[in-house]
C-alpha cells in the first residue's frame, strides 16, 4: 500500500543514527538515542501479525478489529513507537518478560486500554489504539476507520482524522518538528499533543 511506504519513509528519518533489525523477532529499530539511554532507539516498527495471531488478539479483546487496524497490524507493524515512545500504537503483546535484550521488545498491549482500563464513557465501537506519553491521552478508532484523539479519562473526541494513515502522515511530521536532527527534544516543556 502506497501510504504504508510513505509512513515507513517517515519513520526512517533518523536512519542516519543507525538501523537494527532484530532477527529473532523482526522488530526494526531506527535511530540510536544515547542521549536518552545507552540502548535507546527513536522509532520501533514491530513485525507484522499473521492470521492466527490476529485471531488470538481478537479473541483476547472479545471483538473484531476495525478492518483498517487489522490491515495495519498484518501489513505494516504490530504496533509502533515514535520518538522513543513519545507516541505509540498498540498491538499484540506475546509476554511480559522484562529481563533480556532487544529480542524482548514488544508493543503495548491492545487489551490493556480496551479491556483492563477502558475509559468509562467509551462506546462499544471504540477501539483504543494508541497514546501519548506526555499525559496518557488516547487515540481510538471507529469501525469505519476514523481515528479520534481524547484525554486519558474521557472518550469525548477532541480531534478527528479520516483514517489511520491520514493521522500518521500528519502526526509523525508534527512530532518531528519538536525534535532536532539527532532526535533531541528542542523544548522538553512544550506539549507534544495534537491540540
Amino acid at each position: 500500500m502506497e501510504d504504508y511506504e510513505k509512513i515507513r519513509k517517515l519513520l526512517m528519518k533518523y536512519s542516519h543514527k543507525g538501523v537494527l533489525k532484530v532477527e529473532s523477532t523482526g522488530v526494526t529499530l531506527i535511530g540510536q538515542a544515547p542521549h536518552i539511554a545507552p540502548k535507546a532507539w527513536l522509532n520501533y516498527i514491530f513485525a507484522v501479525l499473521n492470521k492466527q495471531q490476529l485471531k488470538e488478539l481478537e479473541a483476547s479483546l472479545g471483538r473484531q478489529l476495525p478492518t483498517a487496524y487489522a490491515d495495519f497490524l498484518q501489513n505494516f507493524s504490530n504496533g509502533l513507537f515514535v520518538l522513543c515512545n513519545e507516541f505509540s500504537l498498540e498491538g499484540l503483546r506475546a509476554n511480559y518478560k522484562r529481563i533480556g535484550g532487544y529480542e524482548l521488545l514488544q508493543p503495548y498491549d491492545l487489551c490493556f486500554s480496551n479491556v483492563y482500563q477502558r475509559i468509562k464513557n467509551a462506546t462499544e465501537e471504540m477501539l483504543f489504539i494508541g497514546s501519548y506519553t506526555w499525559d496518557g491521552s488516547n487515540l481510538y478508532m471507529m469501525n469505519d476507520g476514523t481515528v479520534y484523539y481524547c484525554t486519558k479519562y474521557d472518550a469525548t473526541p477532541l480531534k478527528k482524522w479520516g483514517s489511520l494513515t491520514e493521522m500518521l502522515l500528519e502526526e509523525i511530521p508534527r512530532l518531528y518538528s519538536l525534535y532536532d536532527e539527532d532526535g533531541v527534544r528542542l523544548d522538553p516543556e512544550q506539549s507534544p499533543l495534537p491540540i
